[in-house]
């Protein structure tokens, strides 16, 4: 199953969406498929945590979202991860001001190194290139608090994620001889302002029987309040 076909599967796209926002939206999947498949232990204990919380006969909504605190630090993961836009979109200062003893006059277009400061060493340790949800996440295992909640503004992302998460196991293809075909994690796709990783296969399977019929009446419902 593609991106583009899980995307159609669920419905997380409106069809008054902007081209721009389904790109990223599309980004952050791709980005997060590929860290399912490179950190499968990561899958795994996400799958253990919705099965606690959620159970495997409904699908998890963004109701369940406050119990889920390994899936919020997954997402947070993914996005501090690899951002799809790592340089940021330009903003412009409304007025003069200092920073750390630079002038900045009014109308400077500033440009934020999203990159940088996702791995630094200092605020995220030396595995900061690496992708460990563990990070946000406190000695009892609970999501720490975040400078902003931004949970309402990113929903579309978690209810994204959550679905995928639920429904599916996410692995390697397996060449000829069996053994696993490992993607790329270096290199990227600069799509303008969208950067994705290199188009890469992985088998994409229903994590447990049921889970078919459920997300086939999940998507049923949805379309039926539409």
């Amino acid at each position: 199953m593609s991106i583009s076909g899980i995307l159609e599967r669920l419905k997380v796209t409106d069809s008054d969406s902007s081209a721009a926002g389904a790109e990223t939206t599309a980004g952050v999947l791709s980005w997060f498929m590929l860290a399912m498949v490179l950190y499968p232990d990561v899958q795994k204990k996400i799958h253990k945590e919705l099965d606690a919380v959620v159970g495997r006969d409904r699908m998890p909504t963004f109701a369940d979202l406050d119990r889920l605190h390994y899936v919020q630090a997954t997402v947070r993961e993914a996005l501090r991860w690899h951002p799809v836009d790592p340089v940021g979109l330009p903003h412009q200062s409304t007025e003069d001001d200092w920073y750390e003893g630079h002038f900045i006059p009014k109308g400077t277009i500033c440009i934020a190194n999203v990159w940088a400061l996702n791995r630094d060493v200092e605020a995220y340790g030396a595995d900061a290139a690496d992708f460990n949800p563990g990070r946000f996440l406190d000695k009892n295992g609970k999501i720490m608090p975040a400078l902003a909640d931004t949970k309402e503004d990113e929903s579309l992302v978690y209810d994204m994620l959550l679905m995928v998460s639920d429904d599916a196991n996410i692995r390697p293809v397996k060449d000829a001889q069996g053994k696993p075909v490992m993607p790329i994690e270096s290199v990227s796709i600069n799509d303008g302002l969208v950067v994705r990783p290199l188009p890469f296969d992985c088998d994409i399977t229903y994590r447990f029987p049921e889970a078919e019929g459920i997300l086939a009446q999940t998507k049923e419902l949805v379309e039926s309040e539409r």
